[in-house]
């Protein structure tokens, strides 16, 4: 499954390119045919990609709820960074969205690109009703991202400000 906008592919990680991708970099690209700029696998995202292996290799096609989904450039195949929902759609129609992009491609509008084309996907399927995004208040780049693609602010806790969608019917 690949989702495509103006300027990018979005595909969603297998169990088997997840483990190459923290384990084997080459591998990886010769996989998936494309090259990996992304940020660094490793502390904090080593361990967050290395828990999300097992869920995606027992979830069938649920998989794309756990999974990585790389954000490429079309033009030179170029992997940018990732995008992912945070688990299956909860019983109420909820899911969280979370995403980033290498330092070297922000401020050029390719992670507004990817989070719509990804709410457009969710919505598209018949349990989700809303999403939402658990944003660090000092990032503001983040919380403009998510205002452009029609997100509101409906909570604030501690340092992280929660911002959601609902789906139009």
């Amino acid at each position: 499954m690949i989702l495509k906008t103006k300027r990018l592919l979005l595909f969603p990680l297998t169990g088997r390119q997840l483990e190459l991708l923290i384990t084997d970099i080459v591998e990886f690209e010769k996989e998936t045919t494309y090259r990996y700029s992304g940020e660094p696998l490793e502390g904090e995202m080593y361990d967050i990609i290395k828990g999300q292996i097992k869920p995606v290799q027992v979830s069938g096609e649920d998989f794309v709820w756990h999974t990585f989904w790389m954000i490429v450039l079309k033009n030179d195949n170029t992997i940018i960074g990732s995008i992912c929902y945070k688990d299956i759609p909860s019983s109420n129609g909820s899911v969280e969205i979370g995403y980033g992009v290498s330092q070297e491609y922000e401020s050029r509008g390719y992670t507004t690109e990817a989070v719509r084309a990804m709410i457009g996907w969710a919505f598209r399927q018949s349990n989700v009703l809303r999403i939402i995004a658990e944003v660090d208040k000092n990032n503001i780049a983040s919380q403009k991202i998510l205002c452009r693609n029609g997100f509101r602010e409906f909570k604030s806790i501690n340092n992280f400000n929660w911002y959601t969608i609902s789906k139009t019917v």
